[in-house]
Order: structure tokens, then sequence, then C-alpha cells
């Protein structure tokens, strides 16, 4: 059984500004998905006795709300990737992250009493906000490492 480490997935999930206002984008979401079935339900299930007009409005409305949920329903697989991909991504940034932070801090501040920029980016950095955003301190360490370590770098798909 391969072991799998939920550290960066507990982390980010407890942490990241990004995953906190996207889960509620998808709680938005789900609500209006379950609404237009409700209202679908509606139109479906009553059998009174419409006139030619009436019923020509109700399948114009079941139509629209046929194509509303289609539509919905592309956008929340849409974001379910785009938020897998952040994760999968950030995942592997914070376990990386965990084992050379310290490390590139330190060759960071070495490198910093030449380079200005390298000096300006670690003076701004907030271990208060660090501890509140994860977000934020995979960005920080994305910089800091592309600084210290240019030819080692990869484009990184989840910096926002």
């Amino acid at each position: 059984m391969e072991i799998v480490n939920t550290a960066p997935l507990e982390l980010l999930n407890a942490t990241s500004g990004f995953l906190k206002i996207n889960n509620s984008k998808l709680v938005d979401l789900n609500k209006m998905i379950e609404l237009l079935n409700v209202r679908k339900d509606i139109i479906t299930s009553s059998e009174e006795k419409l006139s030619d007009f009436e019923n020509n409005e109700r399948a114009i409305l079941l139509l629209k709300t046929n194509m509303e949920l289609a539509n919905l329903h592309r956008k929340k697989i849409d974001f379910d990737n785009e938020m897998q991909k952040y994760i999968d991504g950030a995942s592997e940034v914070i376990t990386e992250m965990i084992d050379k932070w310290e490390s590139l801090i330190v060759k960071a501040n070495k490198e910093a009493r030449t380079n200005k920029d390298l000096a300006k980016i670690l003076e701004s950095m907030d271990e208060k906000l660090f501890a509140e955003n994860i977000d934020v301190k995979i960005n920080y360490y994305v910089q800091i490492k592309s600084m210290v370590y240019p030819n080692q770098m990869k484009p990184m798909s989840v910096v926002k």
C-alpha cells in the first residue's frame, strides 16, 4: 500500500485563500444547479389544463432551464478541473517547500547582499501572513527559488 503524504492537502484546505474563495463559488454553483432542477420538476409536474400559449411558454422555459443547466454543469466540470490542477501543483510545491524552505532562505540571505531585488523580497516576508494563507508562502517560495536558482526552475502553473 502506497503511503500518501496528506500534509500538503491538509495545509491547503486549512489555509489556502484561493481554495476558500473557490469553494464558496462552488457552493453557489451547486445551489443554482439544485434550484434549476427544482424549477424543471415544477414545470414538468404540473398537470393543469393550459392554453396553447401557456404550454408554449412552459416549453420555452423548460428549454431555457435545460440550457442553463448544461452551461452550469460545464462550468462546474471546468471549475473542478482547475481546482484539482491547482491542488496538485500546490501540493507538489508544498512538499518541496517543507524540505527546502530553510536552506533556500539561508542561500537567499547570502545572495541578498548583492541582489537588491532579492533583499526587498526577503524584507517583505511576513510569517503571520504565511500562516494565514499558504498561497502567499507558495508564491514567495517560487519567486525566491527562481531568483536563487534561475536555471533550475520549471514553469509553475500554481502561481496565481
